[in-house]
């Protein structure tokens, strides 16, 4: 749910971008995009995403202490767990925080991996002003990246479903689906 939102609320970015009063119009989306997830009853998406009194996010804060404190310079390697915390008796080195979970893997290394993410994103973004591609193509790469959003509290990031729709994101990008410019 929490992709779907940033979805619709990053397709009305883009689009009102272009527009002479573009801030209006998003934050008319935005309220827009609150009252349906208010009717829907998804309202808890929104106010309780952070609260540490969540049963799902208890556990997760106490991950992300004990990544913290585990975190070094070059990290600890793909398959390192944290004394204390066991996630999955058979796979104990995934944690939910995804992101943490890089950073404590990979130390350093971990920001090229975070370069290729933004990369995606930022390019996503300027496609979009330059209009050379089809608008299809941008909105099907936006939304094949926003497993981004849910990979925050959910071990995501670097299953084989995500590797390959940041792959398929960055194809429909490509120069060969660029609108073919009439002379």
């Amino acid at each position: 749910m929490l992709a779907a939102f940033m979805v619709f609320l990053s397709i009305g970015f883009l689009n009102s971008a272009k527009e002479r009063f573009y801030f209006g119009k998003l934050v008319l989306l935005f309220l827009i995009l609150i009252l349906i997830l208010n009717i829907s009853g998804y309202i808890n998406i929104a106010t309780s995403i952070f609260s540490e009194v969540d049963i799902a996010n208890m556990e997760r804060y106490r991950q992300l202490h004990l990544l913290l404190e585990d975190i070094n310079l070059f990290g600890n390697g793909l398959g390192a767990t944290l004394p204390g915390s066991v996630r999955d008796i058979e796979r104990p080195y995934g944690f939910e925080l995804s992101y943490v979970n890089i950073v404590h893997k990979f130390g350093l290394i971990s920001f090229f991996l975070f370069y290729y993410y933004l990369y995606t994103v930022v390019k996503i973004y300027k496609e979009f002003k330059r209009n050379d591609i089809q608008k299809k193509y941008i909105y099907m790469s936006l939304g094949l990246m926003c497993y981004l959003f849910p990979a925050i509290g959910n071990p995501i990031l670097y299953s084989p479903q995500s590797v390959i729709m940041h792959v398929i994101a960055l194809f429909l990008l490509r120069p060969e689906c660029k609108i073919e410019k009439k002379n």
